[in-house]
Protein backbone atom coordinates (compact mmCIF):
# COMPACT_ATOMS: atom_id res chain seq x y z
CA UNK A 1 0.00 0.00 0.00
CA UNK A 2 3.21 2.17 0.50
CA UNK A 3 3.80 2.02 -3.34
CA UNK A 4 0.11 3.05 -4.52
CA UNK A 5 0.37 6.16 -1.74
CA UNK A 6 4.06 6.94 -3.69
CA UNK A 7 2.58 6.49 -6.88
CA UNK A 8 -0.41 8.73 -6.51
CA UNK A 9 1.57 11.67 -6.76
CA UNK A 10 2.32 10.91 -10.49
CA UNK A 11 1.23 13.36 -12.74
CA UNK A 12 0.11 10.43 -15.51
CA UNK A 13 -2.08 7.37 -15.44
CA UNK A 14 -0.06 4.59 -13.43
CA UNK A 15 -0.97 1.13 -14.85
CA UNK A 16 -0.20 -1.33 -12.61
CA UNK A 17 1.07 -4.99 -13.84
CA UNK A 18 2.34 -8.10 -11.64
CA UNK A 19 5.81 -9.46 -11.76
CA UNK A 20 7.43 -12.99 -10.38
CA UNK A 21 8.07 -11.44 -6.86
CA UNK A 22 4.18 -9.99 -6.76
CA UNK A 23 0.73 -11.50 -5.86
CA UNK A 24 -2.03 -10.71 -7.66
CA UNK A 25 -4.03 -10.17 -4.93
CA UNK A 26 -1.77 -7.66 -2.80
CA UNK A 27 -1.35 -6.18 -6.64
CA UNK A 28 -5.13 -5.41 -6.76
CA UNK A 29 -5.63 -5.01 -2.72
CA UNK A 30 -3.08 -1.90 -3.17
CA UNK A 31 -4.43 -1.03 -6.74
CA UNK A 32 -8.31 -1.89 -6.86
CA UNK A 33 -9.57 -0.49 -9.77
CA UNK A 34 -6.81 -1.89 -12.01
CA UNK A 35 -8.67 -4.00 -14.74
CA UNK A 36 -8.67 -8.07 -14.40
CA UNK A 37 -9.40 -11.05 -16.95
CA UNK A 38 -10.18 -14.51 -16.16
CA UNK A 39 -8.40 -13.91 -13.32
CA UNK A 40 -5.53 -12.71 -14.50
CA UNK A 41 -4.01 -9.08 -14.38
CA UNK A 42 -4.99 -8.47 -18.39
CA UNK A 43 -6.17 -5.44 -19.86
CA UNK A 44 -5.80 -2.52 -22.61
CA UNK A 45 -5.48 1.22 -22.62
CA UNK A 46 -5.92 3.48 -25.36
CA UNK A 47 -4.16 6.98 -25.39
CA UNK A 48 -3.42 9.25 -28.37
CA UNK A 49 -4.04 6.49 -31.10
CA UNK A 50 -1.95 3.67 -29.53
CA UNK A 51 -3.41 0.66 -28.17
CA UNK A 52 -1.63 -0.75 -24.88
CA UNK A 53 -2.12 -4.14 -24.28
CA UNK A 54 -0.55 -4.98 -20.60
CA UNK A 55 -0.08 -9.10 -19.96
CA UNK A 56 0.09 -11.34 -17.13
CA UNK A 57 3.14 -13.37 -16.73
CA UNK A 58 2.77 -14.56 -12.87
CA UNK A 59 2.92 -18.28 -12.37
CA UNK A 60 3.13 -18.31 -8.43
CA UNK A 61 6.27 -20.45 -6.99
CA UNK A 62 8.14 -19.68 -10.21
CA UNK A 63 10.81 -17.61 -10.85
CA UNK A 64 10.54 -17.52 -14.66
CA UNK A 65 7.53 -16.47 -16.48
CA UNK A 66 4.23 -18.28 -17.35
CA UNK A 67 1.31 -17.30 -20.24
CA UNK A 68 -1.39 -20.28 -20.04
CA UNK A 69 -3.37 -21.10 -23.10
CA UNK A 70 -6.60 -18.71 -21.58
CA UNK A 71 -4.05 -15.83 -21.25
CA UNK A 72 -2.87 -16.39 -24.77
CA UNK A 73 -6.37 -16.47 -26.41
CA UNK A 74 -6.99 -13.55 -24.57
CA UNK A 75 -4.40 -11.60 -26.18
CA UNK A 76 -5.10 -13.22 -29.83
CA UNK A 77 -8.40 -12.07 -29.73
CA UNK A 78 -7.53 -8.57 -28.65
CA UNK A 79 -4.55 -8.48 -31.28
CA UNK A 80 -7.51 -9.67 -34.21
CA UNK A 81 -9.58 -7.04 -32.75
CA UNK A 82 -7.71 -4.05 -34.24
CA UNK A 83 -5.16 -5.22 -36.96
CA UNK A 84 -4.73 -2.03 -37.98
CA UNK A 85 -4.14 0.35 -35.06
CA UNK A 86 -0.51 0.48 -33.68
CA UNK A 87 -0.15 -1.65 -30.28
CA UNK A 88 2.55 -1.64 -27.47
CA UNK A 89 2.80 -4.88 -25.67
CA UNK A 90 3.89 -4.82 -21.70
CA UNK A 91 4.91 -7.90 -19.96
CA UNK A 92 7.12 -9.13 -17.11
CA UNK A 93 9.25 -11.47 -18.57
CA UNK A 94 10.95 -11.29 -21.93
CA UNK A 95 10.18 -14.47 -23.97
CA UNK A 96 14.14 -14.20 -25.34
CA UNK A 97 17.39 -15.81 -24.34
CA UNK A 98 19.59 -12.70 -23.41
CA UNK A 99 23.03 -14.35 -22.31
CA UNK A 100 22.47 -13.72 -18.41
CA UNK A 101 22.36 -17.54 -17.88
CA UNK A 102 20.77 -17.55 -14.42
CA UNK A 103 18.14 -15.53 -15.61
CA UNK A 104 17.13 -16.65 -18.85
CA UNK A 105 14.19 -19.14 -19.96
CA UNK A 106 15.23 -21.84 -22.46
CA UNK A 107 13.59 -21.34 -25.78
CA UNK A 108 11.60 -24.33 -25.85
CA UNK A 109 9.56 -23.63 -22.71
CA UNK A 110 5.81 -23.48 -23.73
CA UNK A 111 4.40 -20.68 -22.48
CA UNK A 112 6.99 -18.87 -25.08
CA UNK A 113 5.48 -20.61 -27.66
CA UNK A 114 1.89 -20.07 -26.61
CA UNK A 115 2.91 -15.95 -26.71
CA UNK A 116 5.00 -16.26 -30.18
CA UNK A 117 2.15 -17.79 -31.84
CA UNK A 118 -0.14 -15.27 -30.34
CA UNK A 119 1.87 -12.46 -31.53
CA UNK A 120 3.34 -13.90 -35.27
CA UNK A 121 2.21 -11.94 -37.88
CA UNK A 122 0.36 -8.73 -36.45
CA UNK A 123 2.04 -6.14 -38.08
CA UNK A 124 0.56 -3.46 -35.78
CA UNK A 125 2.83 -4.07 -32.92
CA UNK A 126 5.11 -1.64 -32.66
CA UNK A 127 6.96 -2.89 -29.37
CA UNK A 128 7.27 -5.02 -26.58
CA UNK A 129 8.48 -4.14 -23.62
CA UNK A 130 10.09 -6.46 -20.73
CA UNK A 131 10.93 -6.22 -17.35
CA UNK A 132 13.00 -9.11 -15.16
CA UNK A 133 16.26 -8.88 -16.17
CA UNK A 134 16.98 -5.62 -14.83
CA UNK A 135 19.07 -4.65 -17.55
CA UNK A 136 18.81 -2.32 -20.55
CA UNK A 137 18.67 -4.98 -23.65
CA UNK A 138 17.36 -4.72 -27.55
CA UNK A 139 16.45 -7.33 -29.93
CA UNK A 140 13.22 -8.81 -31.91
CA UNK A 141 10.80 -11.11 -31.50
CA UNK A 142 8.79 -12.85 -34.10
CA UNK A 143 9.83 -9.59 -36.00
CA UNK A 144 8.62 -7.20 -33.49
CA UNK A 145 11.01 -5.14 -31.90
CA UNK A 146 11.43 -6.11 -28.12
CA UNK A 147 13.30 -4.37 -25.42
CA UNK A 148 13.92 -4.96 -21.38
CA UNK A 149 13.54 -1.95 -19.20
CA UNK A 150 16.16 -2.01 -16.62
CA UNK A 151 14.87 -1.10 -12.82
CA UNK A 152 14.85 1.29 -10.25
CA UNK A 153 15.63 -1.55 -7.82
CA UNK A 154 19.45 -3.26 -7.52
CA UNK A 155 20.53 -4.01 -11.35
CA UNK A 156 21.25 -7.58 -12.08
CA UNK A 157 25.51 -7.43 -12.84
CA UNK A 158 26.40 -8.07 -16.97
CA UNK A 159 27.92 -11.31 -17.17
CA UNK A 160 27.20 -13.39 -19.99
CA UNK A 161 29.77 -16.37 -19.22
CA UNK A 162 27.73 -19.59 -19.08
CA UNK A 163 26.78 -20.60 -14.97
CA UNK A 164 27.06 -23.85 -13.34
CA UNK A 165 24.03 -23.96 -10.58
CA UNK A 166 25.88 -26.78 -8.54
CA UNK A 167 29.07 -24.55 -8.52
CA UNK A 168 28.92 -21.40 -7.12
CA UNK A 169 32.07 -19.37 -8.58
CA UNK A 170 31.48 -16.23 -6.51
CA UNK A 171 30.66 -14.09 -9.39
CA UNK A 172 28.34 -10.65 -9.27
CA UNK A 173 25.04 -11.67 -9.58
CA UNK A 174 23.03 -8.20 -8.04
CA UNK A 175 25.08 -4.73 -8.37
CA UNK A 176 24.31 -0.94 -6.71
CA UNK A 177 24.28 0.31 -10.56
CA UNK A 178 21.97 3.53 -10.56
CA UNK A 179 18.50 2.83 -10.72
CA UNK A 180 16.90 3.39 -14.51
CA UNK A 181 13.69 3.53 -16.19
CA UNK A 182 12.87 3.65 -20.10
CA UNK A 183 10.58 6.69 -21.20
CA UNK A 184 8.38 5.88 -24.09
CA UNK A 185 8.12 8.60 -26.86
CA UNK A 186 4.70 7.83 -29.16
CA UNK A 187 4.54 11.11 -31.63
CA UNK A 188 1.29 9.40 -33.21
CA UNK A 189 3.15 7.39 -36.19
CA UNK A 190 6.75 6.20 -34.28
CA UNK A 191 7.76 4.61 -30.84
CA UNK A 192 10.88 5.56 -29.22
CA UNK A 193 12.49 4.63 -26.29
CA UNK A 194 14.80 6.41 -24.41
CA UNK A 195 16.66 4.41 -21.48
CA UNK A 196 17.17 7.19 -18.15
CA UNK A 197 19.73 6.59 -15.36
CA UNK A 198 18.56 8.25 -11.92
CA UNK A 199 22.33 9.67 -10.61
CA UNK A 200 24.24 12.95 -9.93
CA UNK A 201 25.94 13.63 -12.93
CA UNK A 202 28.43 16.73 -13.82
CA UNK A 203 26.78 19.37 -17.01
CA UNK A 204 29.61 19.91 -19.56
CA UNK A 205 27.47 21.99 -21.82
CA UNK A 206 24.85 23.92 -21.69
CA UNK A 207 22.22 26.13 -24.11
CA UNK A 208 23.87 29.57 -23.57
CA UNK A 209 24.62 32.17 -26.05
CA UNK A 210 28.09 30.73 -26.47
CA UNK A 211 26.47 27.61 -28.37
CA UNK A 212 23.60 29.24 -29.53
CA UNK A 213 25.23 29.26 -33.20
CA UNK A 214 25.74 25.79 -32.99
CA UNK A 215 22.69 24.93 -32.26
CA UNK A 216 21.13 27.73 -35.12
CA UNK A 217 23.36 25.69 -37.50
CA UNK A 218 22.12 22.09 -36.71
CA UNK A 219 18.60 23.32 -37.17
CA UNK A 220 19.43 24.98 -40.52
CA UNK A 221 20.71 21.75 -41.59
CA UNK A 222 17.03 20.18 -41.27
CA UNK A 223 16.32 22.20 -44.68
Amino acid sequence: LKTAELLAACPFPVLPMVGNHDSREGLLAAFPDTPTNDGFVQYEVEKDGLRILLLDTLEPGRHGGAFCERRAAWLSDRLHEKPDQPTLIFMHHPPVVAGIDWMDPVTSEPWIARFAAAVRGHRQIVGIHCGHLHRPIFTMFEGHPLGVTPSVAPLVAMDLRPIDPDTPDGRDLITTEPPTYALHRWDGTRLVTHYERVSDWRVLASYTPHLQGMIQEMFAERN
